[in-house]
């Protein structure tokens, strides 16, 4: 059995250096908030957004769902995806263009949401093909007989799970299981 190295390993390490990373910043930003949920409540309010405890709280709250997530994988994609609109809210809600004219550095401050947002999605994007890699893989190991080139499939498996493509097992001979009432015979 032949191994393909096509740099899956790499995407792999990349999406888990990404993960540590957003994980750190997020509990970087949670210690702040739960060191003075005061100033960060103070924060919101001037922002303009009402009950400035409350949505300071959700925030905390919010933003430790996101480490667990980073740090254990669970629920990752979804996570990065949250993460992703959330630093978008974040950059219009508090550094927008309503604060530019006050202060040009906050137009920075906007733009580097942004990047952040495009780094969610490239690591859920990463994460993703990374995960589709792995049942590409587990599929084909699964399906290919050590002893035989030639495997038993359902007709309606092969359809859904490979598209009718021949090429996708590398096998000599191709047969499908029979219908109820039917013999197999060798396509």
């Amino acid at each position: 059995m032949t191994t393909e190295t096509n740099g899956a390993g790499w995407t792999t390490a990349a999406v888990l250096v990404g993960r540590l990373i957003f994980a750190a910043l997020f509990i970087m930003a949670v210690s702040f908030k739960l060191m003075d949920i005061n100033a960060t409540a103070t924060a919101i309010a001037t922002a303009g957004f009402p009950a400035p405890h409350v949505l300071a709280w959700v925030a905390a709250v919010f933003e430790f769902a996101l480490i667990v997530c980073f740090l254990t994988g669970a629920y990752f994609s979804e996570a990065a995806l949250l993460a992703a609109a959330y630093v978008v809210f974040l950059a219009f809600g508090f550094h927008g263009p309503s604060h530019w004219a006050a202060n040009q550095a906050e137009f920075g401050s906007f733009i580097d949401h942004f990047t952040f947002a495009a780094a969610f999605c490239w690591t859920r994007v990463g994460d993703e093909a990374r995960m589709a890699q792995a049942v590409i893989a587990r599929s084909r190991q699964s399906i290919v007989v050590r002893a035989s080139t030639t495997v038993m499939l359902s007709y309606g498996y092969w359809q859904r799970r490979f598209g009718g493509d021949r090429s996708a097992l590398p096998l000599d001979s191709l047969r499908f299981a029979p219908l109820r009432g039917t013999r197999a015979e060798p396509s």
